[in-house]
């Protein structure tokens, strides 16, 4: 029968060449046949090693040692040739071009594998004495030099899933400073804030790089040129006095009406008196916290004032608020405006500080004392000369020559802060929190 068969093969023409083999000259990195007992190697690319193995009486030629090295980060695995002469392996790797096969003699080496972490403990145990050793750790040894293999094996188990305190505290520590940068990231910076809290003061326009103290601000930013025509100071040059609620306005303007010629200081006497009003307004904000009455019923407050000029500080210095219990569908526009109710908030307040602060330097030739306005607005001096700092001044002592010329002892003095504005401007950083001395809301 097996002649038959061979006959129908080659009947059909189906015929198989004879393979030539052979066997690979000696190399020094021959392939290597890896056996790992009881640990699964992951896709791993491992670094072969040679070392000449000693001769021996029996064996005057023996082979040499193969070592297999590699690791993932977590785990290294590590080969090496076993002490017992294993059986010859061969990898025979086959030419379809020459139909030939080359046999290569292939060393066997064993994996073992160990934890990254615990190899400098393991290291740090050898180096140590006897003495030195804990008792889990004299234990750790002997285990893993005279333990059976399940001993051995819940050794590995142990380690590989014990969690090293200052590992767990380093990665916790540099997870929560990864994500303070990513939260950083949105918070703006606190140069970026100092900017934000200048630009949110309710300044007028102001030219900061002005290269004198008259240029930086402008009296048409403060007070516009519709609203000063209607600032008249003839009734005062007729007096020769005035008599308003303002201690700081009614010192100045005596100087000035007592000049020979009154007249030169027009425009310092109707600064004086838009400031007047703004002191009433403050004063009368400051009394009711916060809540005033409506414009048409403030000419009791700010005296011999007319309906457009308290019609403009309404329209800078308050804020209008419907009355949530009045329904709109039931009102006409008469009774919908009577409705309205006006507040000074904090801010506005603030706001009415910045005006006085600044036409008051206009008036002084921008060299203030603060002690009169301090009165008028009934502030606690830091508070006063803070604003003071706001607007762009620098405060700081009479000099005994302005000390002399005042007549004054150095007690009084010391009670006599000046406010001077000087260029270029310096800001502090951010503005405080106002209303709190005065127990404000």
């Amino acid at each position: 029968m097996g002649s038959d068969k061979k006959r129908k093969r080659q009947s059909n023409g189906l015929s198989v060449a004879p393979i030539e083999v052979s066997h690979a000259p000696a190399a020094s990195y021959p392939p290597i046949v890896a056996t790992a007992r009881g640990i699964a190697i992951p896709p791993l690319a491992f670094t072969p090693y040679t070392s000449p193995a000693e001769p021996t009486k029996t064996n005057k030629r023996p082979r040499p040692h193969y070592h297999l090295q590699g690791n993932n980060g977590r785990i290294e695995y590590t080969g090496t040739t076993p002490a017992t002469t294993p059986e010859a392996h061969y990898i025979g790797i086959f030419d379809p071009a020459t139909n030939s096969l080359t046999l290569h003699p292939a060393p066997t080496v064993s994996l073992s594998s160990k934890i990254v972490a615990t190899k400098a403990h393991d290291a740090e145990l050898i180096t140590k004495g006897a003495g030195q050793l804990t008792y889990d750790e004299k234990r750790t040894v002997l285990g893993k030099a005279f333990g059976t293999r399940k001993a051995q094996a819940a050794l590995l188990s142990r380690e590989i899933n014990k969690v090293s305190v200052d590992d767990m505290e380093d990665g916790m520590r540099k997870a929560i400073e990864q994500r303070v940068k990513e939260e950083m990231k949105g918070i703006p910076t606190t140069e970026m804030l100092s900017a934000a809290l200048v630009n949110e003061r309710p300044l007028p326009k102001y030219n900061k790089e002005a290269g004198s103290s008259k240029d930086v601000y402008d009296r048409k930013d403060l007070i516009e040129d519709e609203v000063w025509e209607n600032v008249w100071v003839s009734d005062w040059l007729k007096a020769g006095a005035v008599q308003t609620k303002s201690s700081y306005v009614n010192n100045r303007a005596h100087v000035f009406l007592s000049a020979p010629n009154p007249k030169v200081h027009s425009t310092k006497l109707k600064l004086l008196k838009y400031i007047s009003w703004l002191v009433e307004f403050y004063q009368h904000s400051s009394a009711t916290r916060g809540r005033i009455g409506a414009p048409s019923r403030a000419k009791h407050v700010l005296y011999n004032c007319s309906q457009d000029i308290i019609d403009s500080f309404y329209r800078k210095f308050a804020e209008a608020t419907v009355d949530p219990n009045a329904r709109e569908t039931d009102m006409g526009a008469s009774a919908k405006k009577s409705a309205e109710k006006y507040t000074v908030s904090p801010r506005l307040e603030t706001k009415i500080m910045y005006w006085i602060a600044i036409l008051a330097l206009m008036v002084d030739e921008f060299d203030v004392d603060l002690f009169d306005l301090k009165h008028d607005l009934n502030v606690l001096p830091k508070d006063l000369a803070l604003t003071f700092r706001e607007v762009g001044c620098v405060v700081r002592e009479m000099t005994k020559v302005q000390t002399a010329a005042a007549t004054m002892t150095k007690a009084e003095s010391s009670q006599h802060k000046r406010a001077v504005l000087k260029v270029p401007l310096e800001f502090p950083a951010a503005p405080r929190k106002r209303g709190a001395a005065r127990g404000r809301r």
